[in-house]
């Protein structure tokens, strides 16, 4: 397993963006309305805005709240692996831009994804 990324929810994302992109001088990999993505050198950094509401693909997250994602070799082995634990699965693996991911809590809440770093087809 591999970490991938880490996701800070915050308050004001141009603010943020100023912050860490500005004044500490990490470079952008991409940016959207909600998130941007920064290049730490060997994991992403996404500042992701707040929300109190359900978004599309995750669950309520308030400033100051993070989020950790990790690469594994097989998302559907381990998928079954942590169902057949009890792990609770908030979002089914599905296709997240050119990555298949699924969306879990761990047993102190904190949400974790799980992606292919390669692509598998949808069923």
């Amino acid at each position: 397993m591999k970490l991938r990324y880490t996701i800070l929810f915050v308050t004001d994302l141009e603010r943020s963006r100023r912050f860490y992109h500005e004044l500490l001088g990490i470079p952008i990999l991409s940016e959207d309305p909600s998130s941007i993505e920064l290049d730490t050198g060997t994991t992403t950094l996404a500042l992701h805005r707040a929300h109190v509401g359900r978004a599309g693909h995750h669950p309520m997250m308030a400033a100051g709240c993070a989020r950790i994602g990790f690469y594994v070799d097989s998302l559907d082995a381990t998928h079954q692996r942590l169902l057949d634990s009890g792990v609770r699965c908030v979002t089914e693996p599905e296709r997240r831009f050119d990555l298949w991911v699924g969306l879990y809590e761990d047993p102190d809440g904190t949400y974790f994804t799980l992606a292919e770093s390669s692509p598998v087809a949808a069923d």
